[in-house]
């Protein structure tokens, strides 16, 4: 391994242009569950009733992530396939939605289908060498976040020739991705996969795709797909996995990424003193101030003291600005 190794941590505000915020859930799934019930779909009553039950109870919840926890351990299987059904049906929405007019975006806080950020990511990332491509060095993604913003840009610099369903499908092994020697990533909480995904820039093919949406879900064909949606206490994701990328990488860069409590026994595993020892963190967030504090109140990580370098302790440095996504400026040939 190369000393400038690097490994990406994304939450969910790595994908704000585009997806929803828990602070913005709600107002995002009326919007879906409006569009649903007027848009004169067949066979749209089973998923519009799935969804209104849905949207009733994560009302009492702090997030949908809460709601599932619940059910988890009052071993309701059945709904916990149901609504996984229904959350893959509006992530799948939500990729394939572009907001029609600024009122729309302002209303919903979404500015795109695919947030742009992640592509202008791996064209910085990428070496200037026509033909092929080659990265500046080894780069890892853990993501925590269902959508494939990710995947998207990495098919549109590394494998555009074919489609993205069959570029997935090539990857793909479970929650993780290994798309050649220098790219690895892994899905914590799995991703949303469905064949619609094929459509996601071409918006003449968008009502038909939420109508193939809403046939699968009418006719019980979701549930091969919802499978692939979990959740951190649904089994021991990769963790050993993660944590030696952690190990070889010089640099980890936290993105939109809260370390919210429901995550906490995976995160800890890989976000710990012995591990992040002797490394530079970034954070970026626009509250990366606040996350500093959670990372050294309740994971016990102490950075450095003043401009000194203190053996076994990290550096961390603070990004506000998230309008594109830091990349270390060490990985770039002198």
């Amino acid at each position: 391994m190369k000393s400038t190794d690097i490994t990406y941590v994304f939450g969910a505000g790595a994908s704000c242009q585009a997806m929803p915020l828990v602070s913005n859930f709600s107002t995002r799934f009326d919007s879906f569950r409006n569009f649903i019930n007027t848009g004169g779909f067949n066979n749209a009553s089973d998923l519009v009733g799935a969804a209104n039950e849905f949207a009733d109870q994560i009302k009492s919840h702090l997030s949908f992530d809460t709601f599932f926890k619940k059910l988890f351990h009052q071993k309701q299987e059945r709904n916990i396939t149901r609504y996984k059904c229904v959350l893959l049906v509006f992530f799948l929405y939500e990729h394939l939605l572009m907001p029609e007019s600024e009122q729309d975006s302002i209303i919903l806080e979404k500015k795109y289908n695919i947030d742009p950020r992640y592509d202008a990511l791996i064209a910085g990332l990428l070496k200037p060498v026509m033909g092929r491509t080659e990265f500046y060095t080894n780069i890892n993604f853990i993501t925590w976040n269902y959508d494939v913003n990710l995947e998207f840009a990495l098919h549109n610099f590394l494998d555009h020739n074919q489609s993205f369903y069959e570029f997935l499908e090539r990857h793909r092994n479970e929650q993780v991705f290994k798309i050649d020697d220098q790219i690895k990533v892994i899905h914590l909480n799995g991703f949303i996969y469905h064949k619609t995904l094929e459509y996601v820039f071409q918006q003449t093919q968008f009502v038909d795709s939420i109508q193939n949406i809403i046939t699968d879900f009418s006719e019980q064909k979701l549930s091969q797909w919802a499978r692939f949606i979990k959740f951190a206490w649904e089994g021991e994701p990769s963790v050993n996995e993660v944590c030696d990328w952690i190990s070889d990488s010089s640099t980890i860069i936290l993105i939109g990424y809260s370390l919210p409590l429901y995550n906490r026994m995976v995160d800890s595993k890989f976000l710990n003193k012995n591990i992040i020892k002797d490394k530079l963190l970034i954070i970026q967030d626009l509250k990366a101030n606040e996350i500093k504090k959670i990372i050294k109140s309740d994971f016990g990580i102490v950075d450095m003291f003043g401009n000194s370098r203190v053996a076994g302790l990290p550096t961390i440095n603070l990004i506000e600005n998230c309008n594109s996504f830091f990349v270390p400026n060490s990985i770039f040939p002198v």
